[in-house]
């Protein structure tokens, strides 16, 4: 009897095994890729083009990799992003659980360009905007009955995920113009890379970031860095660090001919969003005006 449940259980695993393959190598996820775009287009009215063909693997995990992409304004004016790739995992199994574990996300080359008009609205604002009842919860089939559900799933919570954990974030090359109409500025990140260890609750998550920045009004430049660990409670909405360093390097061009060069670095931050406390902190300042400094 055993014997037989071995079997049983053995071809089994294969059946899914080979399903999972020949899934992989006989379906052309890239036919899929209108359907995508016409999503994007119907839902935001936004045109999303994916120049190249996706990558999907199913086992162990679902992998998705996204060739280079655009994604215009609203309206389909202007470009509001791009990238170069990007890539993430999801185990399976916790999905059936109503959990997200994901593997490192990874995205190269991003650029994005964000407005705010005079009125003090966002140009992304529709990307956040909820969908309405009919589109996010669309009616289940009549068939459909608690004795058809995933044997071990438990069913989560409408709208909450019992766990939420990233192996990690890699954002490599990324560009970000915000446009601010109602202050009359423009901002500029350039070269922004982010590396982040596992991201979950309750955890000390190792970020190291670096960044140049601009902007028109006032007129200012500079570059940041920074190293250490992340402290995230998502439950209690707790945020805060341990063992930061960072170091600001900025020009500020005033009024006339003055400008000021500052360099500020900062070591042993910690703490929370209550609460704050720095080890060490120097900074050094050069102001000029006219010939004087």
């Amino acid at each position: 009897m055993v014997r037989k449940i071995l079997i049983g259980a053995g071809v089994m695993v294969a059946v899914i095994l080979i399903a999972a393959i020949a899934l992989v190598t006989l379906v052309d996820v890239n036919r899929f890729k209108p359907q995508i775009e016409q999503y994007v287009q119907d839902r935001y009215q936004r045109s999303l083009r994916i120049d190249g063909d996706l990558g999907l693997s199913l086992f162990p995990r679902i992998a998705l990799s996204l060739p280079p992409s655009t994604l215009s304004e609203q309206g389909g004016t202007g470009q509001a992003a791009s990238l170069s790739s990007a890539k993430v995992g999801v185990a399976v199994m916790p999905l059936l659980r109503g959990e997200i574990v994901a593997d490192k996300v990874t995205i190269d080359g991003l650029q994005a360009r964000v407005e705010r008009s005079a009125d003090g609205r966002l140009s992304i604002d529709d990307l956040f905007a909820p969908q309405s009842p009919q589109a996010a919860a669309p009616a289940a089939p009549p068939s459909a009955s608690p004795s058809s559900a995933v044997p071990g799933a438990s069913a989560p919570s409408a709208g909450k995920l019992s766990r939420f954990e990233i192996g990690g974030i890699e954002l490599s090359n990324a560009r970000v113009v915000f446009a601010d109409r109602q202050a009359g500025n423009t901002i500029t990140i350039d070269g922004l890379d982010v590396n982040a260890g596992r991201i979950a609750d309750k955890v000390t998550t190792p970020l190291t970031l670096k960044l140049k920045f601009a902007s028109i009004q006032p007129q200012a430049s500079g570059e940041l860095s920074l190293k250490g660990g992340a402290n995230l409670d998502v439950d209690q909405n707790v945020f805060g660090a341990t063992d930061l360093d960072a170091t600001l390097r900025a020009t500020l061009e005033l009024s006339g001919s003055q400008s000021l060069e500052a360099r500020i670095e900062a070591a042993g931050i910690g703490g929370s969003s209550r609460a704050l406390t720095v080890a060490k902190l120097t900074a050094d300042a050069l102001m000029r005006q006219g010939e004087r400094t």
